[in-house]
């Protein structure tokens, strides 16, 4: 397991990670964010997307991606997740759902032929919350793990915490 920090001030989580994935077809993580990750932002900056876990493709991730991403809604006061990509540079993502504060999620990305899968299960009731599919454009098999990451243009207001463990 491992605890990120994503500083004050910063966009990057620590520990920062490095490893290729080749045409590997799975990514399943369990995640936990601490309170911590509660934030404000004006205007709407508070709607960027952040990254939590998912795969780059070669040449860059700016280019062609896919990953989980989450967002604090200051209305329900929950995290909510989110199929986050990138196809060649155009960014696109959905909703999956939201979740609560300091509980265990199940996350799953599944890559499939013409589409990704999204699986999002509570442990803590063992149940599937929710899955989305999006499409998948592109043929690339080289490709690298992303990890947390805020923003957007902004960078985190204060220090947050988020656990993910391999599964």
């Amino acid at each position: 397991m491992a605890k990120y920090t994503i500083h004050k001030g910063t966009h990057r989580a620590k520990p920062i990670g490095f490893a290729l994935w080749y045409n590997k077809r799975r990514m399943d993580r369990r995640v936990c964010f601490h309170t911590d990750c509660k934030y404000w932002l004006n205007g709407p900056d508070q709607q960027d997307v952040n990254k939590l876990f998912g795969i780059g493709y070669f040449p860059s991730h700016m280019v062609n991606s896919v990953r989980f991403g989450w967002r604090y809604d200051k209305e329900t006061g929950k995290i909510e997740l989110l199929a986050f990509m990138h196809t060649d540079k155009i960014q696109t993502f959905r909703s999956i759902c939201q979740i609560r504060y300091n509980l265990w999620y199940r996350l799953s990305l599944q890559v499939f032929e013409s589409y990704y899968e999204f699986i999002v299960s509570d442990d803590n009731i063992g149940m599937t919350l929710n899955t989305v599919r999006i499409p998948k454009f592109h043929k690339h098999k080289w490709s690298y793990k992303l990890g947390p990451y805020f923003g957007g243009n902004q960078v985190a207001p204060s220090d947050m915490t988020i656990e993910l463990k391999k599964l």
